[in-house]
């Protein structure tokens, strides 16, 4: 009898639990219902951060999450994860995080892909300091940035990596703090003729355009003879000049005109 009124009271127990369990899913599963079409949940406002301040409009973010005042999206039916992933769909955003704040924001710390020159070979295409290749317009505004060349349609990592040295040279130079880096041509910067290896930059400063003709591996030398030979060089009514610095102490000038 004590057996049985002991089983008794498990089952009973156990009943107890279970309506006390289900009735708490109930309340709960109204109340999210409720919540799921209130207005109050309704995703009204985003808040952007990253190293750049706005590096893309909040209405383009926006865009890439669905976001709109015409169709709201719930607060409690947004998955964080899923809009990490949409916004990587876009071409110029490089790194993304998402996350909700309670009742109707939703907050995004990205990352975007950064130009350092443009791909001269095609149109509208930037290249970052890795040689990721996205385009320029229309998330970012054109900027005066140099012009690299190829001489294909793809990026090949040798010539590329030339490039960048390249630019990295001018950038620490105190001595090109006025010069504006045009156009960088690594197009023969490899050929298998080590005689027709080169690279052409054209150069900006003070009205003056000079194309240099430069070995590929052995710039840095190359330009610092320039350095010494531009500020000897007599003044010239000519504003264009070709300079080849290729041969060892002996420079090649060429006055061009207009």
């Amino acid at each position: 009898m004590s057996r049985l009124k002991s089983v008794f009271t498990i089952v009973s127990l156990i009943f107890a639990l279970l309506t006390v369990g289900f009735t708490c899913f109930r309340i709960f599963r109204g109340s999210l219902a409720d919540k799921m079409v209130h207005a109050k949940y309704e995703i009204q406002s985003i808040i952007q951060t990253g190293p750049e301040k706005e590096a893309l409009p909040t209405v383009y973010l926006a865009e890439l999450l669905d976001l709109s005042k015409n169709l709201p999206q719930n607060y409690f039916a947004f998955d964080e994860k899923k809009a990490e992933q949409k916004l990587l769909t876009s071409p110029v955003i490089s790194k993304a995080r998402v996350k909700k704040i309670r009742p109707n924001t939703i907050y995004i710390d990205y990352e975007v892909f950064r130009p350092i020159a443009l791909w001269g070979d095609n149109i509208n295409l930037g290249i970052d300091e890795k040689g990721h290749v996205f385009p320029i317009e229309p998330y970012f505004s054109l900027k005066r940035l140099p012009e690299i060349y190829f001489g294909k349609q793809e990026i090949e990592r040798e010539k590329l990596e030339i490039a960048l040295a390249i630019l990295a040279y001018f950038e620490k130079r105190a001595s090109f703090e006025e010069t504006i880096v045009k156009m960088i041509d690594v197009e023969e910067a490899i050929h298998p003729s080590f005689g027709k290896r080169e690279v052409v930059i054209t150069l900006e400063e003070k009205g003056q355009t000079w194309y240099l003709r430069l070995t590929p591996h052995k710039f840095p030398e190359e330009l610092n003879n320039f350095i010494t030979l531009k500020s000897s060089y007599a003044a010239s009514s000519k504003r264009k000049k070709v300079v080849d610095l290729r041969l060892s102490k002996v420079a090649y000038i060429e006055e061009v005109v207009d």
